[in-house]
């Protein structure tokens, strides 16, 4: 996060400046564009299971892991210093299917502030929680940037799946809205 999502989205340019000179509403991240709210990130994780031998030939053994997601596997459990991270339903979300597993709208959410000050404490913070871990078998983050000149909405998602057995897989999708799109 630190590394990319930062950057990317907080920088401190010539640009920025212009864009928060024009207007302070919501976080510039070019002239036009401004992020609507903070990042939202959410982590599907499983429970350390006891037993995840594979095969009749390691059955006398008892092999520790972090297996698969699946809706057995799935965490669901309070954790980190003083149970701080609480598993969070999201009924107005979807599932998404992705190319390591299924993974329901649910989660363990946290939102990163528009400040990128703050935004940095509160990723430090995250990291030395262990919010992610071997555990995490994905990571959501979403975000809603508007852009001025033509007046759409864009809402994006960033996913990182990350397999039982060490695999990465991404995917980032932005569904552009117009305003009439919003309106109930």
């Amino acid at each position: 996060l630190r590394q990319t999502v930062v950057p990317a989205l907080y920088e401190n340019s010539t640009d920025t400046n212009m864009a928060l000179d024009l207007s302070s509403y919501y976080h510039p991240i070019d002239v036009p564009n401004r992020m609507v709210g903070g990042l939202r990130l959410r982590q599907a994780r499983v429970k350390y299971t006891e037993d995840c031998q594979v095969g009749p030939l390691f059955a006398s053994y008892t092999i520790r892991c972090y297996p698969a997601i699946g809706p057995e596997t799935e965490s669901q459990d309070v954790f980190g210093p003083e149970l701080k991270f609480q598993y969070q339903k999201d009924s107005t979300g979807t599932p998404y299917v992705g190319y390591l597993g299924s993974y329901s709208p649910d989660g363990y959410i946290e939102v990163l502030s528009t400040d990128v000050s703050k935004a940095n404490t509160q990723i430090d913070n995250l990291q030395k929680d262990d919010f992610s871990g071997p555990w995490t078998r994905a990571l959501f983050i979403d975000f809603i940037v508007w852009n001025s000149n033509f007046g759409t909405y864009a809402t994006a998602t960033i996913n990182l799946e990350f397999g039982a057995s060490g695999g990465v897989a991404s995917h980032v999708a932005i569904l552009t809205l117009s305003p009439r799109a919003l309106s109930a």
